[in-house]
């Protein structure tokens, strides 16, 4: 945890030196859904980067990030990309308290994005979920960014 809020420290600064400035992400970063995250209380922390599968038609991925104390940006997007070819997952957006702040329904395969305002000190939910079909070998890609 302390390690991602100094790194959500560092992307706020930076993007107070420069606007255009963006962080670039390693595979490290890149951390695997943590089964059972069927809910907000039990959410996978996404440092930047979170893959994983929908396995079962009923199976919901939760995924929380915690904004640092320091932070000083305003607005915060998850983007849900690599849903598998044929299925059609859609992303919702909450906040620590449950409100619905955010969600994308596009159709088919494409990907999802939410930008939604932030307050420093806060978490904030993303749920991942099927709207038709699942795979349990295909993994998508949930990316939170400044």
């Amino acid at each position: 945890m302390k390690k991602f809020a100094i790194l959500l420290t560092a992307l706020s600064l930076s993007a107070l030196i420069a606007p255009t400035a963006s962080a670039q992400v390693g595979t490290m970063d890149i951390k695997m859904e943590i089964e059972n995250n069927n809910s907000m209380t039990y959410a996978t922390k996404c440092p930047f980067k979170c893959i994983g599968t929908i396995s079962t038609i009923d199976d919901v991925d939760w995924y929380s990030v915690q904004i640092g104390s320091l932070s000083t940006a305003t607005s915060f997007t998850f983007t849900l990309t690599d849903v598998p070819t044929g299925k059609d997952y859609d992303l919702f957006v909450y906040n620590e308290t449950g409100q619905l702040l955010g969600k994308s329904t596009n159709m088919g395969s494409a990907s999802e994005m939410v930008t939604f305002p932030i307050t420093a000190g806060k978490s904030y939910y993303a749920k991942v979920f099927s709207v038709s079909g699942y795979s349990t070998s295909a993994f998508y890609m949930l990316s939170a960014d400044f």
